[in-house]
């Protein structure tokens, strides 16, 4: 038996999650054409995040691609909630027409896990697929997890 490492089952995850059915995309006129990026159509970011590390401090990481958009805390109800045991927050960064970028940090505050949003784009548009608006950083008391 073979065990996946962890950043390859991070992305079968999160690619379960971001296609899982019943999810609908926002209202378009019509459906988005979903592709998987190939070495030159991946983001800025997206490049970015392909040359973190696992062990890499949230400070670390912040400082490589910006303060993120959204932080996932261990007490929340969502599907976008932490599963392994092993982590404490995920932060999540919008990356335009892809799969947002989302690390997993641990109690030491280490990053675990990347995806750096090379799953799925889509040809137009933002992707229509990104965490609850009620895990944005904008809200104060997240805000100094973001950044």
């Amino acid at each position: 038996m073979t065990l996946w490492p962890p950043r390859a089952a991070l992305l079968v995850f999160l690619a379960a999650n971001l296609l899982a059915a019943g999810q609908q995309p926002q209202a378009q006129e019509s459906a988005p054409e979903f592709f998987t990026p190939g070495d030159d159509e991946i983001t800025p970011l997206s490049g970015k995040a392909a040359t973190l590390t696992p062990g890499a401090t949230r400070t670390e990481v912040i400082a490589l691609l910006g303060p993120a958009d959204w932080v996932v805390l261990p007490t929340e109800k969502s599907e976008w909630g932490l599963y392994p045991e092993a982590v404490l927050l995920m932060l999540y960064w919008d990356n335009g027409p892809c799969t947002a970028v989302a690390a997993a940090f641990g109690p030491d505050d280490k990053m675990r896990l990347v995806n750096s949003g090379r799953i799925a784009c889509v040809r137009q548009g933002s992707f229509p697929r990104t965490p609850d608006k009620s895990l944005t950083c904008a809200q104060e008391y997240r805000a100094q997890l973001c950044k």
